[in-house]
């Protein structure tokens, strides 16, 4: 899944004047929760290895809250592409680093359990994700 570094077009003008990966260091940011990483790794790749994001964060655990907090402004964020592409195309986020999108795996398990429901769910998932998801 694809995930890029964006922020609402006010709070990327308010606090990301200077080089991204200095002002991503000191910026507001969102996370999902204690153990996301995502946004930590990315200004880690921006400034080489010294420190990640922020300490001043906002846990938000759903992913429409997540959305919707980084578009009110209230920190960036790593949003999935697919949520992001409509919001970028009105303008309402701004794409951060346009030339280092983040790719990361994504997982598919399952229990072992014979029944018709979750054959078919088995057989949806992959396909479906093949057809929205980056290979």
């Amino acid at each position: 899944m694809r995930y890029l570094a964006a922020a609402s077009p006010e709070f990327a003008e308010r606090h990301l004047g200077s080089s991204l990966g200095e002002a991503l260091a000191r910026a507001p940011v969102m996370t999902f929760d204690r153990s996301d990483d995502l946004q930590d790794a990315f200004v880690r790749t921006l400034r080489r290895g010294r420190t990640g994001a922020s300490p001043v964060r906002h846990h938000i655990p759903t992913s429409e809250g997540f959305l919707a907090a980084v578009t009110a402004g209230l920190g960036w964020g790593m949003i999935p592409e697919v949520q992001a592409e409509p919001l970028l195309k009105t303008g309402r986020l701004v794409q951060l680093a346009p030339d280092r999108p983040v790719d990361v795996p994504v997982y598919c398990q399952q229990w072992k359990l014979d029944s018709p429901a979750l054959a078919a769910v088995t057989q949806a998932v992959p396909s479906t994700a093949a057809e929205s998801l980056r290979a």
